[in-house]
């Protein structure tokens, strides 16, 4: 697949790893702020911070853009929204595919544990700036919760421990990354995905 893509954030953490990835199957562009790379490319990936990627956005049209990035306010999302009506937009805030079957084990839990006790404990690397994590909103959401505890440590890549618990009984689902590769293991497939759209605000759930 001879696909051009520009990466936006290719010096963080998993930036810089993609680009090692994506570089076996495709042409990539580090995206440095100038135009030219963008004109070059198809697709456009963003994993910078939530302002970089809304003023890159601004810069995008008729484009197929996939979005790692997390922490968006809801003006943010709310024009994230605005800018699928011109280009392809694929956002995901967890784009391991294990964990999106992490998050129908928790569906499928909670239609016969929703009346007990439960609560989620969430843990990312110290410099994770949102709290919590896009990750455990989406879980939050599933059990009807508003809270979680949310745990800024050491190098952590991504825990989510969902607890069930009664008087007598005590339920655990634990999903645990164990290298930073897991959170674009799935990139092609969603490549591939995207490239099939028109229009349109994609994620996980549509693949």
């Amino acid at each position: 697949m001879s696909v051009k893509i520009c990466v936006s954030g290719y010096k963080g953490k998993i930036g810089s790893k993609l680009i090692i990835y994506l570089k076996k199957k495709f042409k990539i562009y580090p995206f440095k702020g100038n135009k030219k790379s963008i004109k070059k490319s198809k697709i456009f990936i963003d994993f910078s911070s939530t302002s970089n990627c809304i003023n890159n956005l601004k810069l995008l049209r008729n484009k197929k853009i996939i979005i790692g990035t997390t922490g968006f306010n809801k003006k943010q999302l709310s024009y994230i929204k605005k800018k699928s009506n011109e280009n392809v937009i694929f956002l995901e805030y967890n784009m391991n595919y294990v964990f999106n079957i992490f998050l129908k084990i928790i569906k499928y839990s909670y239609l016969f544990l929703n009346k007990k006790n439960k609560f989620l404990i969430e843990f990312h690397r110290k410099k994770k700036k949102d709290k919590p994590s896009g990750s455990a909103l989406k879980i939050l959401k599933i059990i009807k919760k508003k809270k979680c505890f949310s745990v800024r440590a050491g190098d952590i890549y991504g825990k989510h421990s969902l607890y069930y618990f009664d008087k007598y009984n005590e339920i655990s689902i634990i999903h645990n990354v164990l290298s930073r590769n897991a959170f674009f293991s799935n990139m092609k497939n969603i490549i591939t995905f995207i490239m099939k759209k028109k229009i349109g605000i994609y994620n996980n759930d549509d693949l």
